[in-house]
């Protein structure tokens, strides 16, 4: 599964801002399965 794809899945969960996603989820609780900076969040 590409890094679009698992953006779209949490947003489709919850509306969130790049950086929500950020903290939330790619610092949290799927930080160990998938990685993302800022950077990539952004530019999906």
């Amino acid at each position: 599964m590409s890094l679009p794809h698992i953006i779209l899945a949490l947003l489709e969960q919850q509306e969130q801002t790049g950086y929500d996603l950020k903290t939330s989820c790619f610092d949290g609780s799927i930080a160990q399965l998938w990685t993302a900076d800022q950077a990539h969040i952004y530019r999906t």
